[in-house]
């Protein structure tokens, strides 16, 4: 059936979800139409009509994600007008927003094409935001689970991915802002560290002036920071990061990837430690920075086998070009080893090779090491040591 409203754009029967009213408010609504729309769609292009200045497109609607009727029977068809290009051709997959006027119909708000891969990977955060969303929970349970798939989405690589997540945490942060923990805004940071565009830095300025509007959030973290900053001597300096570290547990990433960069090389060193102990994959980009300007070779140990720790793929890469220094390969090999995927075990059988040549190219103590991580003993140990690191983080 077709519904067109006089303005071009049909009018579909809402309908609210059978739950509470106070759980109808919502924690999240993807990116900028948060708390703006009131159906979401996925539609089909059946036709494109293109006028002097603008077009009218047929979408046949597919799937109602939030705020519809479930589509059944005879298709809903959407008539929607917009400019030339808005909708794509005629096949073409969409992700629609609509809004709801008082005595009007329903307005498209915004799209998303799926016709790429960086469409359907926002679809995808946006099916389980909603899913998470649509949960009768109250809203501070929503929003520790809707921060959770975010940061996943913080950690995955894709820049389009990045930003959607930053929108929606804003969302969140707006509405529900219990679910954030201290240190929250340094792994949002350490998150984007490979990607500072101007639209970037704002949203991440956002969400700082938000999350500073909970009391006492990142006191500790201030506290812990200015003791290990004020310390008279190295050895107060390292009990005091120590005790910061202590004090800070889960919460402290921020803490640990501030003193990356700490004039006391031992300090760097543990902190590059601690993060691989917690397994945080989105400081994962601050330790790859730090390992490409890092000049002492303790500390650069330390950051590989951080990297290795939290199972860094993006790291691979830096790490191939740095089994070129005889002094870092041992760990770089650990570290390969960990990570396990199919560019490391590759880039082990190669080094494998340039290692078994005779004296003096090879490098017997390097091969002695691949050996080892290729044994049952290594993955004994693996084993053992993520067992513990899980009953840690409970």
């Amino acid at each position: 059936m077709l519904l067109l409203g006089t303005s071009g754009v049909v009018a579909l029967t809402a309908q609210k979800p059978a739950l509470p009213a106070a759980e109808l408010q919502p924690v999240s609504r993807i990116g900028r139409f948060a708390a703006t729309c009131d159906v979401g769609v996925v539609a089909t292009v059946e036709s494109v009509t293109t006028l002097k200045a603008s077009c009218l497109a047929r979408l046949r609607v597919d799937e109602t994600l939030f705020g519809g009727a479930e589509i059944g029977g005879e298709p809903t068809v959407l008539a929607l007008a917009g400019v030339p290009g808005y909708f794509g051709d005629p096949g073409n997959r969409l992700c629609v927003m609509l809004r709801q006027r008082a005595g009007a119909p329903f307005r498209a708000r915004s799209r998303l094409l799926l016709d790429n891969a960086a469409g359907r990977r926002r679809l995808e955060v946006l099916r389980d935001v909603l899913k998470i969303d649509g949960q009768p929970l109250p809203a501070s349970l929503r929003g520790n689970e809707i921060r959770a798939r975010l940061f996943r989405a913080l950690g995955s690589g894709h820049e389009d991915l990045r930003l959607l997540a930053l929108e929606e945490l804003e969302s969140v942060a707006r509405t529900s802002l219990a679910a954030f923990r201290p240190g929250d805004i340094e792994r949002i940071e350490a998150a984007c560290a490979g990607a500072r565009r101007s639209v970037v830095n704002a949203a991440i300025g956002r969400l700082r002036r938000l999350l500073a509007r909970s009391p006492g959030r990142a006191a500790v973290a201030a506290a812990c920071r200015k003791a290990v900053d004020s310390a008279p001597t190295e050895a107060l300096r390292r009990r005091a990061f120590l005790d910061g570290v202590r004090r800070l547990g889960r919460d402290g990433v921020g803490f640990l990837i501030h003193h990356l960069r700490d004039k006391d090389p031992d300090v760097r060193a543990l902190s590059a430690y601690h993060l691989g102990e917690l397994g945080e994959v989105l400081a994962a980009p601050a330790l790859t920075l730090r390992l490409r300007v890092e000049a002492v070779t303790p500390v650069r140990e330390s950051l590989i086998e951080a990297l290795g720790r939290m199972q860094a793929r993006g790291a691979v890469s830096l790490l191939e070009s740095l089994f070129e220094q005889r002094e870092l390969r041992r760990a770089v090999i650990v570290a390969l080893a960990r990570i396990g995927d199919p560019r490391s075990r590759d880039a082990l059988v190669r080094f494998e090779a340039d290692v078994a040549r005779p004296a003096p190219d090879g490098d017997p103590e390097a091969m002695k090491t691949i050996a080892f991580v290729r044994s049952e003993s290594f993955a004994r140990q693996e084993a053992r040591l993520n067992a513990i690191r899980k009953r840690r983080s409970r």
